[in-house]
């Protein structure tokens, strides 16, 4: 059995995110230390007996893989529910109808035995989300946090400071915005699945799911962008008086629908920036969730504490390169092997160690920092999980992460560019639009300032972090489309395949800088981090200007080289 540092025995925590359709589940120590997410049928259909017997049978396969004491076991589940005591109230929801009225913790318990001692925690699944990315997520940086997921109904929690808040200001009654009065009924009939699918009917005949309605506008039928359109204009409508009686620094939208905002979303991202209302956008909620669970057992830091110790970490991140970075043992501080986690990270990233060098020894990590072998040991295997590096047995661990490297040979596109390394690229925010040039884009452009150009802002993704943020202003030559899919990919690509327009020739200039406030958003980073500003203006045949576009790179993800 494993044990930590003081030789005590590890104590471990079974985490479920407990769905209609499957239950996922991991196994985590009281340092967030998690396995794998596995999935598992919910069969919620079914008999009370075997909705029981499953929870039980996956207790116990998760409790295979503790290799610990399990000491808890936390469950993230939707309503209506009884969290207090762990009894469901679900009825003709056509899910867990046959366990209504259950003391879950009692049954389950009396299945497995060896639970006798653990203590049961039950959260609302948005909640637990929301705890998730609040305390260590993108959301971590935000004071109050507003959650909305769409789906099945408009599921909500309002979490100020890494807690959540049931009343007060803003806030309606135990956080929950589906019963707020709207259109004809509430909003739970308006944002969520069955009021997409209202819609969908009234301006198509038929009755079309959200994965449908988004396949049919990525292929351009314009009956699903209305649907989509008018769709966006209730969740705009919707969501307003909320967010002006709570003013929430960000607005978290976590869910499947929340996969099509780049197609219903530009009412209320207009509305948003007017209020200056971060809007963050999470599709996959279970990691989160299982993390927002952790943080609500007794056994860990309180919620204060806790807050605090996210500022400390915020504040270790910043660190500037050369800094030497020192372990905060004062309590409520982060974890002593997160912190030389982190630490070791830094250093990667800035170039201190490059890809296949050896790390230092444990021995040298233990007597830099003062730590003990069982904490060294840990951050490098987080080191190892997280990509950053390899353990080679007998010889050492070495550095696999390396910055991706741009070559600047030509005026070729960030897609090709990538796909020259073998890298693959995704595109995670992409927003096209007809505008009024400002002198500066007019004079870059060589248009008047009354004629109109495109501007193009996008986010891309390398190796699963913000790589770019581009800004693209094109010469109205031609009539482009304003939705999203045709620039997700390689834009000069398009051009050429679709309007037969080739770029011949290229002016990059290079500067470096501290990021804006729009450009710490896009990229995900701090104020402190420095960033690489690349200006290019192209031009097609002849020297007639084309194209103007400013890139944001992040300073420690990126490197440009230039053959002379």
């Amino acid at each position: 059995m494993k044990r930590d540092g003081s030789g005590m025995e590890q104590k471990k925590y079974i985490l479920l995110d407990v769905g209609g359709t499957e239950i996922k589940g991991s196994v985590s120590d009281r340092n967030g230390v998690r396995t794998k997410i596995r999935k598992f049928p919910a069969q919620a259909q079914k008999s009370t007996e075997k909705i029981l017997d499953n929870f039980a049978k996956i207790c116990r396969e998760l409790m295979r893989e503790a290799d610990g004491s399990v000491v808890g076991v936390g469950m993230a589940i939707p309503g209506p529910f009884d969290y207090e005591n762990g009894i469901s109230r679900m009825q003709g929801l056509n899910k867990y109808d046959a366990i209504y009225g259950i003391p879950l913790e009692r049954e389950i318990k009396a299945r497995v035995p060896e639970l006798g001692s653990a203590r049961f925690l039950f959260l609302h699944d948005i909640e637990a989300f929301a705890l998730g990315e609040s305390w260590y997520g993108n959301c971590r940086d935000a004071d109050k946090i507003l959650c909305v997921c769409i789906g099945t109904g408009a599921g909500s929690a309002f979490v100020e400071n890494g807690k959540t808040v049931k009343t007060g200001k803003g806030v309606p009654e135990n956080g929950w915005i589906y019963q707020q009065p709207f259109g004809d009924s509430i909003l739970d009939d308006y944002l969520s699945v069955r009021g997409l699918e209202q819609i969908s009917l009234a301006v198509t005949g038929k009755v079309w799911s959200g994965k449908e309605l988004y396949g049919l506008v990525k292929a351009g039928n314009m009956e699903a962008e209305e649907v989509w359109r008018r769709f966006g204009a209730d969740v705009a409508a919707g969501l307003l008086p909320v967010l002006e009686k709570y003013q929430p620094d960000l607005l978290l939208l976590g869910g499947q629908i929340a996969k099509s905002f780049s197609w219903f979303g530009k009412e209320l991202e207009r509305e948003c920036e007017k209020r200056k209302i971060r809007i963050q956008i999470e599709t996959e909620t279970s990691g989160r969730a299982m993390e927002g669970l952790l943080s609500q057992f007794p056994e860990k830091n309180t919620i204060e504490q806790k807050y605090f110790q996210k500022q400390k970490y915020n504040a270790m991140e910043r660190k500037e390169e050369g800094e030497t970075a020192k372990m905060d043992r004062n309590p409520g501080a982060p974890p002593l092997y997160a912190q030389l986690e982190q630490i070791l990270k830094q250093q990667i990233e800035c170039g201190t160690y490059k890809k296949g060098d050896f790390l230092p020894t444990e021995k040298e990590l233990m007597e830099k920092y003062e730590l003990s072998r069982v904490t060294v040991r840990q951050a490098m295997a987080n080191l190892v999980q997280s990509g950053y590096a390899r353990a080679r047995r007998g010889i050492g661990t070495d550095v696999v992460y390396e910055k991706v490297e741009e070559q600047m040979e030509g005026v070729i596109s960030f897609t090709e560019e990538m796909k020259k390394h073998h890298i693959e690229m995704q595109t995670t925010y992409c927003k096209m639009e007809l505008i009024s040039p400002g002198e500066t884009v007019a004079r870059s452009l060589q248009i008047p300032l009354t004629e109109p150009c495109y501007c193009l802002k996008r986010v891309r993704n390398a190796v699963g972090k913000p790589m770019v943020y581009t800004i693209t202003y094109l010469k109205k030559i031609c009539e482009l489309p304003t939705e999203p899919e045709p620039y997700m990919e390689s834009l000069y690509q398009y051009l050429r395949e679709e309007h037969g327009i080739y770029i011949e020739s290229g002016r990059d200039t290079l500067e470096a800088a501290l990021p804006s406030e729009e450009v710490q958003k896009a990229l995900k980073i701090d104020a402190q981090m420095p960033i690489f500003i690349r200006t290019r203006q192209t031009f097609r045949k002849g020297g007639e200007v084309f194209e103007y576009s400013i890139c944001y790179y992040p300073g420690n993800r990126y490197k440009y080289t230039v053959e002379l």
